[in-house]
């Protein structure tokens, strides 16, 4: 019997996206801002987005699509939108979006 091991390698494109800051907006209004997931794995990942805290980010109006889980091959990339529609003030925050992998695993990503 023979395998190889590899290691989980999904991870955002490049560095800068990792802080979001939507800056100051109205109550009503909504911002969109992009980033990229790239599995850099030598095998397929299956993930979902997930707020770490429970419903910390969906408090503070944060939204993100794609909302069901994913399957990026090896190399693939994928853009995820972030929201931030609040409907009230908001004090200034900042808070994680992280990917639940298969297998149990957790990978935070913004």
């Amino acid at each position: 019997v023979r395998g190889r091991g590899c290691q989980l390698r999904l991870e955002l494109a490049s560095m800068e996206m990792q802080n979001v800051d939507f800056g100051v907006t109205t109550g009503g209004s909504s911002l969109t801002k992009t980033i990229r997931l790239v599995n850099r794995s030598q095998r397929a990942v299956d993930f979902a987005l997930q707020d770490p805290k429970g419903d910390a980010l969906r408090e503070k109006g944060i939204s993100w699509n794609p909302l069901t889980s994913m399957s990026l091959r090896p190399k693939e990339s994928i853009p995820v939108d972030i929201f931030f529609a609040p409907q009230y003030r908001v004090a200034p925050f900042k808070l994680g979006l992280q990917a639940m992998c298969n297998l149990g695993q957790q990978v935070h990503l913004v």
